[in-house]
């Protein structure tokens, strides 16, 4: 049985929280940092805020219109109002139902480092934390356990509803991640030999950028604010006719970008201080920081909080994404919400077990007794395990192509008039510089995306 009636957020704060929740996640806390880390620091911060303003605050704006105009989700939503590019609602919802299958996963991770830290409170921390954390990840058993249960966190509050549970939840974790964010950034900033880091992070130098660097902020600004995802159509379909969307749609991008900006202050003067190099990839995390952990004073504890912190990150933007499979099952399949977070849960459950397996037994050269499993690795497209593969077709062909076609959808269909109507409420909230905002999303947003998309494909 469907929902007799729509839901909505019953506050412009809790809609904030929520939408913040779900751009303020992995992407800003783990990603950023290693991404500034290795493409110059403050050139890279510099090009990041650049591309936010110039492509990621046009299409928040327009997918947030979108969602409320229709009150639908994103299949739907297009469908509504052109049918021609319903295919973009339906690739916004394959990338929100295909990247939790290992979102959870390491989710998981983030959520067995909070219990190892605190274990660590009584017992010494290993002194191979690279090798404990490869041992972890090839464990069978041991990462679908802590990813099972951080899946039953956030289908839990996705089951109690919009308001009752991703609202409540959001309006309580956001300020309590910032909080822990702060404290992180003053404890990495009290630390000595820490300039450097500070420096670096902030003083752009032009001989550092290149043409990978741009690219990679092209990506981390589409991925960091969850656009060609359906999250932002889906939850501006749960907003209020005499919600400020206008308000809504700068706080957004305002909120991640000082999320990144902190995350680069917490850890690139603590990674300088400690004389680590910056350039580290996705190590930097669970491998790099906990040795900075085991070296600082009650770095324990500043352990805990950190992961804490990443673990609320990646709750709410996994809640955000799982909601926009939810939403098109209620929607498309006049589905119970109850029922279709069960559905949808039961489906990221399944297709995280081998995303999770394939970092171990199915990597491509294990072999369980006589059984070979990692035949997976002989089929494989693009040389991708099962991980990567689903991060990548999400990541870099559906949310791109998916963000690519809104802009065009927008700019030359929809219209800018029809959108910046819906975006204030028929002329009650009036706005300067329409024709600055029809260029952006004509010609702007759409060459960022192409360009985004290309080098995805390898091409550049």
């Amino acid at each position: 049985m469907a929902e007799e009636s729509r839901s909505q957020w019953g506050s412009s704060f809790g809609f904030i929280m929520a939408l913040a929740g779900s751009a303020v996640g992995l992407g800003n806390l783990w990603k950023f940092p290693y991404m500034a880390g290795k493409n110059g620091g403050g050139i890279f911060l510099l090009v990041y805020i650049i591309f936010i303003l110039i492509a990621g605050l046009p299409l928040v704006l327009g997918e947030m219109a979108i969602g409320r105009h229709t009150r639908l989700e994103p299949v739907s939503a297009f469908e509504r109002l052109d049918k021609r590019f319903t295919f973009v609602g339906v690739l916004g919802v394959l990338s929100g139902v295909l990247i939790p299958c290992y979102y959870v996963v390491i989710g998981g991770w983030v959520l067995a480092y909070v219990f190892r830290f605190v274990t660590y409170i009584t017992e010494a921390m290993p002194p191979d934390i690279a090798g404990s954390f490869t041992s972890f990840i090839a464990n069978p058993w041991e990462p679908l356990l802590w990813q099972t249960l951080f899946l039953i966190g956030s289908a839990w509050i996705i089951y109690r509803g919009v308001e009752k549970g991703i609202e409540k939840f959001s309006k309580i974790m956001m300020p309590i991640l910032f909080v822990l964010l702060l404290v992180m950034v003053v404890r990495s900033l009290t630390l000595p030999g820490v300039w450097e880091g500070v420096v670096f992070l902030f003083k752009p130098d032009l001989s550092a950028l290149t043409l990978n660097g741009v690219m990679d902020a092209m990506g981390q600004m589409f991925w960091s604010l969850s656009l060609g995802m359906g999250i932002i159509i889906t939850y501006g379909s749960y907003m209020r006719k005499k919600t400020n969307m206008l308000r809504g749609a700068l706080i957004i991008p305002v909120l991640d970008t000082a999320a990144a900006v902190m995350a680069g202050l917490c850890i690139l003067p603590a990674v300088f201080a400690f004389g680590i190099e910056p350039t580290q990839g996705t190590t930097l995390t669970f491998i790099t920081l906990p040795q900075v952990f085991a070296q600082m004073p009650l770095g324990i504890l500043f352990g805990i909080l950190f992961f804490v912190l990443l673990f609320l990150a990646a709750i709410t933007s996994n809640v955000s994404l799982m909601e926009v499979g939810v939403g098109y099952l209620i929607d498309r399949h006049k589905m119970h919400r109850r029922k279709a977070a069960i559905v949808i849960s039961l489906f990221t459950l399944i297709l995280s077990i081998p995303a999770s397996l394939s970092m171990g037994i199915i990597s491509g050269d294990a072999v369980l007794g006589f059984l070979r499993i990692g035949f997976l690795a002989d089929v494989r497209l693009f040389n991708l395990n099962f991980f990567d593969f689903i991060d990548y077709i999400a990541q870099n062909i559906f949310m791109i192509v998916a963000g690519l076609f809104t802009s065009i959808f927008i700019g030359y269909y929809w219209g800018v008039e029809n959108m910046l109507k819906e975006a204030t409420n028929d002329g009650e909230r009036p706005i300067r510089g329409v024709g600055v905002l029809r260029f952006l999303l004509r010609y702007v947003c759409p060459l960022v995306m192409v360009v985004v998309l290309l080098r995805a494909l390898s091409i550049l």
